[in-house]
């Protein structure tokens, strides 16, 4: 496990409920900071999945064009899980939002053994 800290942006379509995460039948969803939460945590949930593609679909076209997917997910290889611990929607407006996001990230160990 590492502790690191990074910025990410993700796309967030205030009309749209990740069918992921959407817990929610709130018809003010568009007004609602669940749609934010839903985004981050899908995306995460994605990269569990090895869904690749679906998680970095997520992402911004300002951060698509700063990373290629291939780029990106082969310093994924040996992740193996994201569990999202606290999030917290910090800032929303409209369509963007500042969140504060824990996560726990597992990757496979390996053992040299001679």
């Amino acid at each position: 496990m590492d502790e690191d800290t990074s910025e990410v942006d993700l796309n967030f379509d205030p009309y749209e409920s990740d069918s992921d995460y959407s817990g929610s039948e709130d018809e003010n969803y568009a007004d609602s900071e669940t749609g934010v939460e839903d985004a981050i945590r899908s995306h995460y949930a994605k990269i569990s999945l090895n869904d690749y593609e679906g998680a970095y679909e997520k992402f911004s076209s300002a951060r698509k064009s700063k990373v290629t997917l291939s780029g990106w997910s082969n310093g994924l290889k040996e992740n193996y899980r994201d569990d999202v611990t606290y999030l917290s929607v910090n800032r929303f407006d409209g369509d963007t939002a500042t969140a504060y996001v824990e996560m726990t990230s597992y990757d496979k160990i390996k053992a040299d053994i001679h």
